[in-house]
């Protein structure tokens, strides 16, 4: 074969690793010395990046406005005579526009600008600008004399009024425009006319001290006034005496972004003395279809069940059936002198003779001098949480409004727990059994008897997909906390209202928030607080040693102030 050509050969001796760690020859006989790596530039946290922006943009919002006062020197005169030709008289609303985008970044939270807002600005200073000029200048041909725009609506109006002027007359055009403005506003504010229009006759009142800054009823600093608080949600009514739910509805906590989990939640527990919203959630929203369980054969059933026992020389006398949503409860009693372990140790062969599998044996049934098998359902139930509210046990057993529904146990009995007197929940179970379900009925149930005025939720959700779904709902301290350090600050900042609340208890000679709530008037006491943690064992891995700490003091002391 023939020597390769010689760009391939070079080729060939570039591919080549070096001899030693710091030059390479190559077939010219030249060395290439490695060129050393740049030092990476440490990169910027988006958070302060966006507080830079927002004070840039504040920066620019107010030189634009002294530039079109007049006081800002040359730099302000030439952005008065652009903005001037761009939007004519309207260009006083540009400063305004850009101190909006700026609160937009800096606190997204609380100044949105959404899609459609961004749509209704551009649509009002082209709708109003278009007005402007068919006001000032009321022809086609004067809107075409650009040197007479600056002092009307401007090139930005121009787009709007002129070709409508062209295709219509002088009237028509200021309808369509007038129109278009009202459409800008309702896109921009996301509310009603009939809202823009109370709010504006409010003013006023506003102005004399007859109406708080919101613009809601007639301002009260007892909390109610004459009017009677509103009842629990989804109209299930005051709990029964003896109870132990707060009895104020005066307290609101706004809603903080999970950026600064701990600085936002301290900024919002302060008390305010106004009435809340009734916030009512209809019970119609959950699916009221009640399935029935396929036992299957029960007297087949009963007949091999007591048929195997005597085979093994266990004579029993077969009781009562249970038809649970998933399993069948067959009560049985053996006779005496017959030991419980006998019967326990063919839980493989009973379950052989039934053809089904898994079975549970209970022996003895808690309170009763009877063995109980749990047997499979042919067809299981969906046991809904509307038909746990309905139910007569729930409202029976209904003492505050800490109750949460479990479910219903093998005998088809619906079950329900005041989380109020648990020392805590932890919920355990294998991956695909059910957990984060359990959790969802457990949030429900609290929400159908709270409103934001009595409860507050914290949720915790390592796994991101889960709570988030709550998210926006009037009852959140802040949106549900996904990044393990921002979890580690909310469960510090629990164990500090833990202690802020205790002193207060101490203050007043109160026991527990209960008490303390009693004791004080409407729109003093203080909320419930629920904390819910998804997927603990992950974050438990993630970190323990802080998560563990926080969870310990928690369950330790905080039941007592109303923190579960």
């Amino acid at each position: 074969m023939g020597k390769p050509p010689k760009r391939l050969s070079n080729r060939l001796l570039m591919s080549k690793k070096p001899t030693n760690g710091n030059s390479q020859k190559h077939a010219s006989g030249r060395k290439h010395r490695d060129i050393p790596r740049k030092p990476s530039v440490p990169a910027i946290d988006p958070v302060i990046g966006k507080e830079i922006a927002s004070i840039l943009l504040a920066v620019l919002a107010l030189t634009v406005f002294l530039g079109l006062v007049g006081a800002a020197g040359k730099v302000g005169q030439g952005v008065d005579s652009a903005l001037s030709a761009l939007f004519g008289i309207s260009r006083f609303l540009v400063p305004v526009v850009i101190l909006a985008v700026a609160a937009n970044i800096a606190v997204p939270e609380r100044f949105r600008l959404s899609l459609s807002a961004k749509t209704g600005i551009a649509l009002l200073l082209v709708s109003w600008g278009g007005l402007v000029n068919l006001v000032v200048l009321k022809t086609p041909e004067a809107m075409t004399d650009l040197g007479r725009l600056s002092g009307a609506g401007g090139y930005v109006g121009l787009l709007a009024g002129y070709p409508i002027l062209r295709l219509t007359d002088f009237w028509a055009t200021a309808i369509i425009l007038t129109g278009l403005i009202f459409t800008s506003l309702i896109l921009t504010f996301n509310v009603t006319l009939r809202r823009i229009f109370s709010r504006l006759k409010s003013i006023p009142r506003v102005i004399r001290g007859q109406l708080p800054l919101d613009g809601h009823g007639d301002r009260d600093t007892t909390g109610y006034g004459e009017s009677e608080p509103p009842e629990n949600s989804a109209g299930f009514g005051p709990v029964a005496a003896g109870e132990t739910a707060p009895q104020f509805t005066g307290r609101a906590v706004r809603t903080a972004d999970a950026a600064n989990v701990e600085t936002d939640i301290s900024a919002a527990v302060p008390p305010i003395r106004r009435k809340p919203p009734t916030v009512n959630v209809p019970i119609d929203l959950l699916d009221s279809n009640i399935a029935k369980p396929t036992a299957g054969d029960i007297q087949g059933r009963m007949f091999t069940i007591k048929k195997t026992l005597e085979n093994f020389g266990i004579p029993v006398e077969m009781g009562d059936v249970s038809v649970g949503p998933t399993v069948t409860q067959f009560t049985l009693k053996p006779a005496d002198g017959i030991k419980l372990t006998r019967i326990t140790s063919l839980s493989n062969d009973l379950a052989m003779s039934l053809a089904a599998h898994p079975i549970r044996i209970e022996a003895p049934i808690p309170g009763k001098p009877l063995v109980g098998i749990e047997v499979p359902n042919k067809g299981i139930a969906i046991v809904g949480l509307r038909e746990i509210l309905d139910s007569q046990e729930f409202r029976n057993a209904r003492k505050s409004s800490l109750t949460v529904c479990l479910g219903k146990d093998v005998a088809g009995k619906p079950w329900v727990a005041d989380l109020g007197k648990m020392p805590h929940m932890l919920v355990a179970g294998a991956t695909g059994s059910g957990k984060t379900v359990c959790l969802n009925t457990i949030i429900l149930s609290l929400l159908y008897q709270n409103g934001p005025d009595s409860l507050r939720l914290l949720l915790i959700d390592p796994k991101r997909v889960e709570l988030p779904v709550y998210n926006g709902i009037p009852h959140m301290l802040v949106p549900a906390v996904t990044e393990v350090p921002k979890i580690i600050n909310a469960l510090k900042w629990c164990i500090e209202e833990m202690d802020r609340r205790f002193t207060k208890l101490s203050e007043v000679g109160c026991r527990d928030i209960g008490s303390y709530n009693r004791q004080m008037r409407d729109g003093e006491g203080m909320p419930y607080i629920v904390v819910v943690i998804d997927e603990l064992a992950d974050l438990m891995v993630a970190s323990a040693s802080e998560v563990e700490a926080s969870i310990i003091r928690l369950a330790q002391m905080a039941r007592a102030v109303g923190i579960h």
